[in-house]
């Protein structure tokens, strides 16, 4: 969950595994992207983070920290986007990584960048 007081740029997820409980900076997280039934959290810097909470409801947690749903597997943190290209539906990440976005949230990602 994040704490109520989260700003737009910022807040503390708290998230569980079997074992652990993390608080992680939202502005430290890159990617969450889903794979077989578990959600992976990408920070910038250490190790990736297993849970297994849906990506819907990480997504949901994080809609006031700048967090964007690009495909059916995947959430990028909207303040690590280096650039975007609309006509390849391709996004170049602060860390080189390159993302693809599905074809219904690239009009999203137009309506919120571009107005």
């Amino acid at each position: 969950m994040i704490r109520k007081n989260c700003p737009i740029t910022g807040g503390i997820l708290t998230i569980s595994d079997s074992n652990n409980i993390y608080q992680l900076n939202c502005r430290d997280i890159e990617v969450i992207y889903s794979e077989d039934n578990v959600s992976i959290i990408q920070p910038i810097k250490g190790k990736s983070i297993t849970v297994s909470q849906s990506l819907t409801d990480i997504e949901k947690q994080l809609e006031q920290c700048r967090f964007i749903r690009i495909n059916r597997k995947e959430l990028i943190n909207c303040n690590k986007i280096r650039k975007i290209d609309c006509m390849t539906r391709e996004i170049l990440m602060e860390s080189g990584k390159k993302m693809t976005v599905s074809s219904r949230n690239i009009v999203k990602m137009r309506k919120k960048f571009f107005g």
